[in-house]
């Protein structure tokens, strides 16, 4: 019986080491807390015939009309969900809490989509004087 030696080379512990640290550093990335994005964030909605924004740090039902009736969303915490729409499959009730910028949810059918948006605020302050 022969015995199955493994030896792993230097661009093994390289590659591994590489990709660890980008799966460790993703991880943190995406487990954020959610209150670092809710003081300076808005829900932003769009409808077939308007675009709506609301804060994030207000808890509140939001009812927007779309194409083939209402869709409902609630805010709570820094984060928003789709709780009821007139979709025929209802998909866009299974996405769940949504706390970071840029991850929409959207009810096709219904022609609704809401995604979160940083606020950009422009420095004003003048923080040096040149002569």
């Amino acid at each position: 019986m022969r015995k199955l030696q493994c030896s792993a080379t230097v661009l093994d512990k390289i590659f591994v080491a590489v990709f660890g640290g980008l799966a460790i550093s993703f991880s943190i990335f995406f487990m954020i807390d959610k209150t670092f994005y809710s003081d300076k964030c808005v829900l932003w909605i769009t409808a077939p015939n308007e675009e709506l924004i609301y804060p994030m740090d207000k808890p509140q039902n939001i009812k927007v009309k779309g194409r083939i009736g209402i869709t409902e969303i609630e805010i709570k915490d820094g984060k928003f969900t789709f709780i009821d729409s007139e979709c025929p499959n209802k998909q866009c009730l299974n996405s769940g809490w949504i706390s970071f910028p840029m991850m929409p949810i959207i009810c096709l059918p219904n022609g609704v989509s809401a995604v979160i948006k940083e606020i950009k605020r422009e420095n004003t302050e003048v923080d040096g004087v040149a002569m």
